[in-house]
């Protein structure tokens, strides 16, 4: 059995309050939803900082990335925020401060 001490590699400083769901990016940051909190988290899965956190004004489920591409070559990515059944809100991962609701 292998002890939590010896596997953990770090924790993030204040991230927010009930996390559900993690996507990752290319980039090697982290996406996090926080149920308790109502926000999305990105952080540094290097160095475990948080880089930027937005708020959703409801109790966020679980995310789901997307991407547009356009002539061979990435053009957006948006990260879906999602609480069944009938919230999703669109973040631009790119512009993380443009929230669209739908």
């Amino acid at each position: 059995m292998v002890k939590y001490e010896s596997a953990l590699y770090g924790e993030v400083q204040k991230p927010g309050l009930g996390p559900l769901h993690t996507e990752f990016d290319a980039n090697g940051n982290a996406y996090t939803s926080f149920f308790v909190s109502s926000e999305v988290v990105k952080w540094n899965i290097k160095d475990l900082k948080v880089l930027d956190r937005v708020p959703t004004y409801y109790s966020v489920g679980h995310l789901w990335f997307r991407a547009a591409i356009a002539e061979n070559h990435l053009v957006n990515t948006w990260l879906l925020t999602i609480r069944l059944p009938r919230i999703v809100t669109c973040l631009q991962v790119l512009n993380c401060h443009r929230v669209h609701s739908f």
